[in-house]
């Protein structure tokens, strides 16, 4: 008796955070012109940056959009650079949709002054997002020891 499995692609079955078949070959973020990072399946970092895209808190800078956060809360003018794993993770959420990119807006890192192009959470988003907050996790569920940074 031949027993045949059938899958997506030749993952081995492996699904990403969105349940969709992984890659077998990375490539970059669609679209961005920027090198594509490593992928995240850390739903507690999604969260985290889905909440700050959320507050308007995220601007991409540059040709190469580096990620800014607004520093003082989303009036604010002055920015600073995120650690490089949020980077990614806020081109990975651009990359599928789940972020979008906004208007312009001048803004200010130290003595430099920068155009930044807001970074937005679609109201899809934000229901996914608020339904995680609710979820249960389970007894064996790794707690994230991180703070947060704002």
């Amino acid at each position: 008796m031949t027993t045949t499995h059938t899958s997506t692609g030749d993952t081995g079955g492996q699904l990403d955070l969105f349940g969709n078949p992984t890659p077998d070959d990375p490539s970059p973020s669609s679209g961005s012109g920027r090198r594509g990072g490593p992928e995240t399946n850390d739903v507690d970092l999604v969260r985290h940056v889905a909440g700050n895209a959320t507050r308007g808190l995220y601007l991409l800078v540059g040709r190469g959009e580096r990620v800014y956060a607004r520093a003082d809360g989303p009036d604010s003018d002055h920015v600073v650079r995120v650690p490089r794993y949020e980077e990614d993770a806020v081109h990975q959420l651009l990359a599928r949709s789940w972020l979008t990119r906004g208007g312009t807006h001048p803004v200010r890192c130290g003595a430099a002054s920068l155009q930044g192009t807001a970074v937005l959470a679609p109201k899809a988003t934000r229901t996914r997002v608020a339904r995680w907050e609710h979820l249960a996790r389970p007894a064996n569920w790794h707690t994230d020891t991180r703070k947060a940074h704002r």
